[in-house]
């Protein structure tokens, strides 16, 4: 079978990642930046995820500031559904991220976001934990950001196995479903950011007439 073509659209794609989606920048004095002073199309375009943070103690008032602005996030039915884990203890979160297994920085602080299942009553709401638990991590992330504190986001799509695993060590309730865990902390002073090239809006946009 000839699949010179498909090689030659991969060659292509991979010179292109090399010069526009591959390597970091650094970002000098972001811990200056006073997000909570941005409008929110600034902070979204200033965020980034960071995996090494400052090492200052970080100001619990502001996580339950961060939280009690993320309970405003929509929900199905305004059931609100949602469960915030605040994991502090150093060993804890060393455990966890063994356990999550892609987190490779330092993290003073993982919150874990999970939603009660309990709160939908048919099999066609199978996916509405999944979508309102997104929803309220990414009003988390952007409220987290505005009171000045340094998040990144950890996959918890986990396998059978790990799900039981981290369940059973973090004692989460069986009808709790993971959405996402979120290293947090303070900035550093200076940080490298991963390029992270975003797709052209017409790739995305579709207009229905």
């Amino acid at each position: 079978m000839d699949i010179s073509s498909t090689i030659k659209r991969f060659e292509k794609l991979a010179v292109k990642c090399e010069k526009e989606y591959a390597g970091t920048f650094e970002v000098k004095n972001i811990s200056d930046i006073d997000y909570g002073k941005l409008s929110f199309y600034d902070l979204t375009s200033k965020r980034h995820s960071i995996r090494e943070f400052g090492q200052e103690q970080i100001d619990y008032e502001k996580i339950d500031d961060a939280i009690k602005n993320s309970i405003l996030t929509p929900s199905a039915c305004n059931r609100q559904p949602w469960k915030v884990y605040l994991i502090r203890n150093e060993e804890v979160i060393k455990g966890t991220i063994e356990l999550q297994k892609g987190f490779k920085g330092n993290a003073p602080l993982l919150i874990l976001v999970t939603v009660s299942q309990s709160y939908y009553g048919s099999p066609k709401e199978r996916y509405a934990a999944y979508v309102d638990g997104g929803m309220f991590g990414m009003t988390l992330i952007y409220s987290l950001t505005a009171v000045g504190l340094a998040t990144c986001t950890l996959n918890t799509t986990f396998d059978l196995e790990r799900d039981k695993k981290i369940r059973n060590y973090l004692e989460i309730p069986d009808d709790e479903v993971f959405a996402m865990l979120i290293a947090v902390g303070n900035y550093p002073e200076s940080a490298k950011i991963p390029i992270s090239k975003r797709i052209d809006i017409e790739e995305v946009k579709k207009v229905v007439n």
